[in-house]
């Protein structure tokens, strides 16, 4: 997904008209820049106003939305909302185009995106994903879990919705063997398994909220840096303590295969972001990154997070 065209901020209005809902988000202003402020209250608004129109949900094989970027050669060079439904015969393309959203006075552009979700997890063997960082679960209960490795939990099971079994043992690639300490709960892709290092450094801190925009940075399996952005941010309704609602956010790069649960770090501040999973796929050629938020994980699981 093309991201050089694009103009980050100075594609959403530089005002945030709604006080009531600047009240609302206010919190979470607290670690944000003005210009991210400014990204975190559109994205916010888009998501709220679509949802009290259901802008999308008569499109057959709808999914969910998200507001972020378009992409600028097969879209627009725009800030709007997308909307992601299942691949569909009668739209070969993978893209389409709704109406314009009017905002406030404010137009945003409506893009469909026909799309599969592919899992970079193992392909022959049980394990074939990427750790690049330690967890510590369960930390305010009497039995912590860890320190161990943190990874995706598609990699272990080699499938998205099933979770790992905890003290199930895992065979790793360089021969070893491992074991299942911790599953995220619901659909929460992130698993915790054990390993013969541990961390040097204190735990680092989970940023919240994810902005489109923001950098982002992983390693990927053989060991290259990977610098991206976040494309888009899809509506979660604020809810992050509920195991059957997955927080994920999207990233202009996607990674190959080996490079889930590589973690997503924002690269100025070495704060964590999120956990590589996959990547979105249409037919028009458009690629974008799945994570799964860190902040989600850690909260559910009860968890700190060291760096490499």
């Amino acid at each position: 997904m093309s991201v050089h065209e694009r103009e980050g901020v100075d594609l959403v209005p530089h005002t945030m008209p709604r006080e009531k809902l600047v009240q609302r988000i206010k919190a979470d202003f607290e670690h944000l820049s003005q210009d991210f402020q400014i990204l975190h209250y559109w994205t916010t608004v888009l998501l709220d106003e679509s949802r009290r129109h259901h802008i999308g949900q008569e499109i057959a094989g709808f999914n969910f939305r998200a507001a972020g970027f378009l992409d600028p050669e097969r879209e627009a060079n725009a800030f709007g909302l997308i909307v992601y439904a299942s691949l569909s015969y009668e739209h070969a393309e993978g893209t389409d185009v709704l109406p314009s959203m009017e905002v406030d006075g404010e137009k945003f552009p409506v893009a469909v995106r026909r799309a599969e979700e592919v899992w970079h997890g193992p392909i022959a063997q049980p394990f074939m994903g990427t750790s690049t960082c330690w967890g510590r679960s369960r930390i305010s209960s009497q039995r912590p879990r860890g320190p161990g490795m943190l990874t995706a939990g598609h990699v272990i099971t080699r499938h998205q919705y099933k979770q790992p079994a905890v003290g199930a043992r895992i065979q790793l690639t360089d021969g070893s063997s491992s074991r299942v300490m911790d599953v995220g709960p619901g659909l929460t892709d992130v698993v915790l398994i054990s390993g013969r290092d541990r961390p040097q450094q204190p735990p680092i801190p989970v940023h919240y909220p994810i902005v489109p925009w923001m950098d982002v940075q992983f390693t990927d399996a053989s060991a290259r840096t990977v610098d991206t952005k976040v494309s888009s941010v899809p509506d979660n309704r604020g809810v992050y303590d509920a195991p059957t609602l997955p927080v994920r956010f999207f990233t202009a790069k996607s990674g190959n295969y080996g490079d889930s649960g590589s973690l997503m770090t924002e690269p100025s501040t070495r704060m964590a972001l999120g956990f590589y999973l996959g990547a979105l796929k249409n037919p028009a050629g458009l690629s974008e990154g799945v994570a799964q938020s860190a902040y989600q994980a850690a909260l559910l699981m009860d968890m700190e997070i060291y760096d490499a």
